[in-house]
C-alpha cells in the first residue's frame, strides 16, 4: 500500500475485512503517519522505502498525489516480483495508464483505476473499512492489459464495496478529461460529480473506446477491446 491515507488506507481495510489479504505493507515517506497506521492495525509492516516495501507483493495500490503516480511507479518498478499487479487511485488515467504500462518489468501488470469516493479528511486516521460501499470505481483496462490482472483488481475492488453487477464502457480519454475538468474546479464539483456518478449505479470500466456499452464482466470488457 503505497500511501496510506484515506483512499490507500481504507482499501487496506476494508479488503483486511473481507478476509482476503495476507500481509500488509504500508509504504509512505511520513514516519509518523506510517506509525499511526501500524497502530491501528490497517498495516502489518511499514517502510519508507518503495522498492523495498513491494519486494514480494501480489498486489501494489499507489494511493498518492495524481502528479506522484508515475515517479513513484518508476521508483518501485525494479523490486516488482513476477507476477505483481500494480494499480492506482489517481483521477488522471490517460498519462498514468500509458506510462505506468509501460514502466511494468516483464511478468508485472499495471491497471488503472480510479474510486468515486472520499471526505474532506487526510492521513490514516481517517481511513475506514466502509468508505466505498455504495460507491463506485472506475476502472482502465487497455488493448495491452492482462486479463488475469484485470480480474484480479476488479475483484478487489468488489470486496470493498461497489456494486459489480452493472459496468460501463468509457474512453479512456473522456474519463481523463471528465475527471480532470471536475478536480480543477474544485472540491464542490469533483464531490458532485461523486454524487452523480454514485447515482448511476455503475463501475466504470474505461477502456480506448468512444462506444458506451453494458457489460457484465470483465471478459466482456475484454470482447470490447478487441
Amino acid at each position: 500500500m503505497v500511501g496510506v491515507g484515506l483512499i490507500g488506507g481504507s482499501f487496506a481495510r476494508a479488503l483486511r475485512e473481507a478476509g482476503v489479504v495476507g500481509s500488509v505493507v504500508g509504504i509512505g515517506r511520513s514516519m509518523a503517519n506510517l506509525e499511526q497506521a501500524l497502530a491501528l492495525g490497517i498495516v502489518d509492516e511499514v517502510s519508507q522505502n518503495t522498492a523495498e516495501g513491494v519486494a514480494g507483493a501480489d498486489m501494489v495500490f499507489v494511493s498518492v498525489p495524481v502528479c506522484s503516480v508515475i515517479p513513484t511507479i518508476r521508483q518501485m518498478a525494479g523490486g516488482l516480483g513476477r507476477g505483481c499487479v500494480v494499480t492506482d487511485g489517481g483521477s488522471v488515467k490517460a498519462e498514468i495508464v500509458s506510462q505506468c504500462e509501460a514502466l511494468m518489468p516483464e511478468g508485472c501488470h499495471f491497471v488503472g483505476g480510479h474510486p468515486i469516493a472520499g471526505t474532506e479528511h487526510s492521513g490514516a486516521a481517517a481511513s475506514f473499512a466502509t468508505l466505498y460501499q455504495g460507491r463506485r470505481c472506475i476502472i482502465t483496462p487497455t488493448v495491452r492489459t492482462d486479463q488475469d490482472a484485470l480480474d484480479k483488481v476488479t475483484q478487489a475492488w468488489c470486496l470493498t464495496g461497489p456494486d459489480a453487477r452493472t459496468q460501463w464502457l468509457l474512453g479512456l480519454y473522456r474519463t481523463s478529461a471528465l475527471l480532470s475538468a471536475a478536480e480543477e474546479l474544485g472540491d464542490p464539483v469533483d464531490q458532485s460529480l461523486g454524487r452523480l456518478l454514485g447515482r448511476l449505479r455503475l463501475i466504470a470500466i474505461a477502456a480506448p473506446s468512444d462506444l458506451t456499452a453494458d457489460i457484465d464482466t470483465p471478459q466482456d470488457a475484454a470482447r470490447h477491446r478487441t
